[in-house]
């Protein structure tokens, strides 16, 4: 891939009035992979199981010293398994499982205090600076959920509906999406995620 984007060192496309075009760097992209699927279409069984293995990375002469790093949405492995029974004329349950390796994100390798700065006679003092080795150098735990799902279906001439009662990560498992300094002691970086165990009840119109 040619002319692909990224923000530059420093720059957050909200934090001031410049024009997003000059906050961003253009380099070069590499993806590859293979995707195998496997499907069952027929019976009261029915089901699919997928399974993705990728490698996708991005180079920037401005970036990571210039040499190549992990996209951020680089999962090397994504497996995803879905069945559905079919119980009765009217009835069915649904599983679905998802198995991904954790996207990439930076973290700083060490940290050190850069004392008092002396700049035309005027002092400040430099705080704490972050050592970041290179770009995207962590990968944030495994990624896997469950969903279940019970549906009622009914047809006649006019119209189709259904009722679904389906529950979003059944074991409330708390999957890493993005990490973040705690300030509270000990001080270190904490995992942070979304979306919990959400029980839901839906109503499906076709007409």
């Amino acid at each position: 891939m040619h002319h692909t984007t990224d923000l530059a060192n420093g720059s957050s496309i909200a934090s001031d009035m410049t024009p997003w075009f000059d906050k961003v760097v253009q380099g070069t992209g590499s993806s590859k992979g293979i995707e195998l699927l496997v499907e069952k279409q027929f019976g009261d069984l029915k089901g699919m199981i997928s399974y993705t293995l990728s490698k996708s990375t991005r180079q920037y002469d401005s970036l990571n010293y210039g040499n190549p790093f992990r996209f951020r949405y680089d999962r090397l492995h994504d497996l995803s398994v879905s069945l559905k029974y079919q119980i009765s004329k009217h009835w069915d349950v649904s599983a679905l499982w998802v198995l991904g390796s954790g996207y990439p994100v930076t973290l700083p390798v060490s940290k050190y205090s850069a004392g008092i700065i002396i700049h035309n006679n005027d002092s400040d003092m430099g705080g704490v600076v972050y050592d970041y080795s290179s770009k995207n150098n962590y990968t944030l735990p495994v990624y896997h959920r469950l969903d279940l799902g019970v549906h009622y279906n009914n047809t006649n001439r006019w119209w189709q509906y259904t009722w679904s009662i389906d529950i979003f990560n059944v074991y409330n498992r708390k999957n890493p999406v993005y990490l973040y300094y705690s300030n509270n002691y000990p001080k270190s970086f904490k995992y942070g995620s979304f979306l919990p165990m959400i029980p839901t009840i839906s109503y499906l119109l076709k007409f």
